[in-house]
């Protein structure tokens, strides 16, 4: 059984993504799974689609600004091209949801195209701050976090149970502050010079992220 037909006569995802849309939108190939995937892009937003490997379906991801909006899948190779279109053509989340609801445009995605992903994530660090296995050890440190505005206003995230910040929620080095929490309620607080510190409890790691971030 053939699952794509219309990818099979046209040759390449891409041109079949080519022959709905005509020539309006640029479309290119990344080089992984050659002619199984398109990417179309607009400005500053694009849109990822691959072929499924085990039964037709085709898998979006949005992106604008570098940052990962939403995912979708649809077996309609039409509706896979025009969701694609809309996105870099720039549609809002919510005109998205309206004409595609196979694209999972969330709350996150609203909070991105309000320029409020810092505060986005800020907010579900402290809602699932009793939840989260790897935030359970920072309740604290999120806790008090969230009070100070030099650090409320850098974008936090978790990597092996550590916690980093970047500048903006937008993909970009980190500010090379890393807080890993200790066993007995102390942490662990690393510079960008590497320098690690160890203080008692999580008000002296506040203020010594503070101090270096500036």
């Amino acid at each position: 059984m053939v699952l794509y037909p219309e990818v099979e006569a046209a040759g390449t995802l891409l041109a079949a993504f080519r022959d709905v849309l005509g020539p309006d939108v640029h479309l290119e190939e990344m080089p992984a799974w050659p002619g199984r995937n398109v990417v179309a892009r607009g400005r500053d937003r694009s849109v990822d689609t691959v072929l499924g490997s085990e039964k037709r379906v085709f898998l979006l991801q949005f992106w604008a600004r570098r940052i990962h909006y939403a995912s979708g899948q649809t077996a309609d190779l039409a509706a896979a091209a025009g969701a694609a279109r809309d996105w870099v053509a720039g549609a809002t989340p919510d005109a998205m949801r309206a004409a595609w609801p196979f694209a999972r445009f969330g709350d996150w995605a609203d909070a991105c195209e309000r320029g409020e992903g810092v505060e986005y994530m800020w907010q579900q660090y402290f809602a699932y701050r009793d939840r989260a296995p790897q935030l359970v050890p920072l309740r604290r440190f999120i806790e008090l976090a969230m009070a100070e505005p030099r650090l409320r206003s850098r974008y936090p995230f978790t990597s092996h149970g550590t916690l980093g910040l970047r500048p903006a929620a937008e993909p970009s080095p980190s500010l090379g502050v890393w807080v890993t929490p200790g066993r007995d309620g102390g942490f662990r607080v690393r510079g960008p010079d590497r320098e690690e510190v160890r203080v008692p409890d999580a008000e002296a790691a506040v203020a010594r992220v503070v101090s270096l971030i500036g």
